[in-house]
């Protein structure tokens, strides 16, 4: 039995409470943007408004977004770790899965720059002088259709609310196809704190991700006026996290450090990074010191400027 929107809310607002305390608190200390959720603790916490997520995202985000409100926040609200029955792989992707919740993973092929879209667009109607604030779905701009005084057509745009957005090509990875099979590709759609610099240096094209997100069909234009028939499938993205760790996210302890100082310093360094590289294969000792060194990164290099 689906869950209304008051009470889907309130269940959030308690699940915040009881679990996000210190997260919410960081959203206004550390000027955060969102906040991230584990998909397992919201199962845990209340199974049937995790699947109400899982079958109707837009609303349940809307109201988990509305529970932060009420708590005295803005952000956005983003969930991970999604069950298995979850993942889909881009090959399976059908008509079912769309406006629904699914996780894909692949490598990203393409970027674009980020840009500027209009979520909302705010017109005047040129008659009694009234405001209308229309929600933009579409890639054309959607006008009101009428006023309520009675007016059609011709207003008077104001202003526009605007997001960051970008636009990703994920492709399956290699290890995932069976023999010849040719990879499937998938646009992803990315928008405010995602596209953030910080998040930008993670999601450049090679990295392997793992992206959840709502699936959107995509009418396409005939070029005799309408639409097709066929549409083209996208993902407006949630939540996106690359599956191999930054180096930059690495933490190591005192032991740790330590030890590398120790192996620095050591002059057999370079017969032990050879040695430790396919040491079932003999000799190729030049061939295993390349690649030993191709793995490894240097110091920035300073121009002494005069």
């Amino acid at each position: 039995m689906a869950i209304d929107a008051l009470e889907q809310t309130e269940k959030f607002q308690n699940f915040f409470e009881t679990h996000y305390t210190s997260e919410l608190h960081e959203i206004s200390s550390k000027g955060k943007r969102s906040l991230t959720v584990d998909f397992f603790e919201l199962s845990k916490f209340d199974v049937g408004l995790s699947e109400e997520l899982l079958e109707d995202p837009d609303e349940t985000v809307r109201a988990s977004e509305a529970a932060v409100e009420l708590l005295g926040f803005k952000a956005r609200v983003r969930f991970k770790n999604f069950p298995d029955s979850q993942h889909i792989f881009i090959r399976n992707i059908r008509k079912n899965h769309i406006s629904k919740f699914i996780a894909i993973q692949g490598i990203i092929r393409q970027s674009s720059d980020v840009r500027p879209e209009a979520v909302y667009a705010t017109y005047e109607c040129p008659s009694c002088g009234g405001k209308l604030k229309i929600l933009q779905t579409d890639t054309k701009l959607r006008e009101p259709s009428r006023c309520s005084c009675g007016r059609k057509g011709h207003f008077k745009m104001l202003s526009k609310d605007l997001v960051d957005v970008q636009r990703l090509v994920i492709e399956e990875a290699p290890q995932t196809l069976d023999g010849g099979a040719q990879p499937k590709r998938l646009s992803v759609f990315l928008r405010e704190d995602l596209v953030e610099p910080i998040m930008e240096k993670r999601t450049t094209p090679g990295t392997n991700v793992k992206i959840t997100g709502v699936l959107r069909e995509i009418p396409i234009p005939h070029k005799l006026g309408g639409i097709m028939t066929r549409f083209e499938l996208s993902m407006d993205s949630n939540h996106i996290e690359p599956v191999e760790e930054d180096f930059s996210d690495i933490i190591i302890n005192q032991e740790e450090v330590d030890k590398i100082k120790k192996l620095a310093k050591s002059k057999r360094v370079y017969e032990m990074l050879i040695n430790s590289i396919a040491p079932s294969i003999y000799g190729n000792e030049n061939v295993k010191l390349a690649l030993g060194l191709q793995m490894l990164g240097g110091v920035k290099k300073k121009k002494n400027l005069l």
